[in-house]
């Protein structure tokens, strides 16, 4: 059977009982109990989504995920990216190497203070928006510069003014002559952003969501 070519799963925080590998549970102890729980639980649905994919028992899947690093899987089943709020998480799995990010639509925090590390072309763009409109639009880049960094990796704060944002054909250049497609849409009460290699520019992504 042919693999899709990008998949992306939302899933509302519930108290499902998820399979998670002994490696997880013993880093997951290493945590707060608040950021253990959400750790558990983008994996254990990270697992669910792969076995699925690769019609491979969920604690089969080749998939490693230490706390704070990027996860990875292993013989060539792919490229999986996570993110995750206060009260949802986001998986996005392709062929090709991906990158996802999920903020709440009300997201406190302070606008101007996070546009000084845009880009000159971009802070002349957004201050162009209305006070109302300026907070929304400063998180959109947002979201889509925090995928795109899950996707290429670094340090966020100095590929910030780096990873730059062409709302016109929907790319975010990396570097020169670098170029990543994005996707960016508001589902219920989030704000959610895939960056994707330029192969799956023609797919318009389906997002599955479960409560």
């Amino acid at each position: 059977m042919r693999h899709p070519e990008l998949v992306t799963y939302l899933i509302k925080k519930n108290n499902k009982i998820l399979q998670n590998s002994i490696l997880e549970l013993d880093w997951a102890k290493k945590l707060s109990p608040i950021r253990s729980q959400e750790y558990l639980f983008a994996r254990g649905q990270a697992r669910y989504l792969l076995s699925l994919i690769h019609n491979i028992s969920p604690l089969e899947i080749p998939f490693y995920s230490p706390p704070g690093s990027p996860p990875e899987l292993k013989n060539n089943l792919g490229f999986i990216s996570i993110s995750h709020c206060k009260d949802a998480c986001l998986i996005g799995w392709s062929r090709y190497p991906i990158g996802v990010d999920i903020e709440r639509k009300n997201r406190k925090f302070r606008a101007d203070k996070i546009i000084k590390y845009y880009s000159e072309n971009e802070k002349i763009i957004l201050s162009k928006y209305s006070p109302n409109k300026f907070h929304e639009k400063v998180l959109d880049y947002w979201v889509v510069k925090e995928a795109a960094f899950k996707l290429i990796g670094g340090n966020l704060i100095k590929e910030l003014k780096r990873l730059t944002i062409n709302t016109n054909n929907k790319t975010i250049s990396i570097k020169k002559n670098n170029f990543k497609n994005y996707y960016i849409v508001n589902i219920k009460e989030w704000k959610i952003a895939l960056t994707f290699e330029n192969k799956l520019k023609e797919i318009n992504p389906i997002i599955c969501f479960a409560n």
